[in-house]
């Protein structure tokens, strides 16, 4: 069982989100760089009427949706809570820090953000040899 369920979808991954993740598991939903090609007005509609928590990261620069038109398609649901990030595109190149930050802050407040950028705690690496070992051996009789 886990506490808190929170769907957290990016591009194509938010309309699925909208569309289907209504569960009663779910608490909220966290959006990165939402479209909205394939949502519609009942998918919000059916979100503002849950209640639940909505959060739409919009890249100031992104490709399909930019904040002023986000803001104009989420007022259907008046409690979602659409957070403009400047400077940033669709793909998040160079803010993954910025969006786990945003993610962290929602899903779970008792966690100081920005969280640490480095760590100083013990390490392990697994052996990977033995997977690329099995992965190598199935084209051993394929000629190259």
């Amino acid at each position: 069982d886990f506490p808190a369920l929170w769907l957290v979808g990016w591009s194509f991954g938010t309309d699925l989100a909208l569309m289907h993740g209504l569960d009663p598991a779910v608490r909220g939903v966290v959006l990165l760089s939402p479209p909205l090609r394939w949502t519609t007005e009942d998918h919000l509609t059916a979100w503002a009427e849950s209640g639940r928590p909505l959060v739409a990261l919009v890249p100031e620069h992104d490709d399909y949706l930019r904040p002023p038109e986000a803001r104009e398609r989420f007022a259907v649901v008046p409690h979602a809570e659409v957070v403009a990030v400047e400077g940033a595109k669709h793909l998040w190149v160079g803010d993954a820090d910025r969006v786990l930050d945003e993610i962290v802050a929602r899903v779970n407040p008792a966690v100081a953000v920005p969280l640490p950028r480095e760590w100083d705690g013990p390490m392990t690496t697994a052996d990977t040899s033995a997977y690329a070992d099995r992965t190598t051996a199935v084209f051993r009789d394929v000629p190259r």
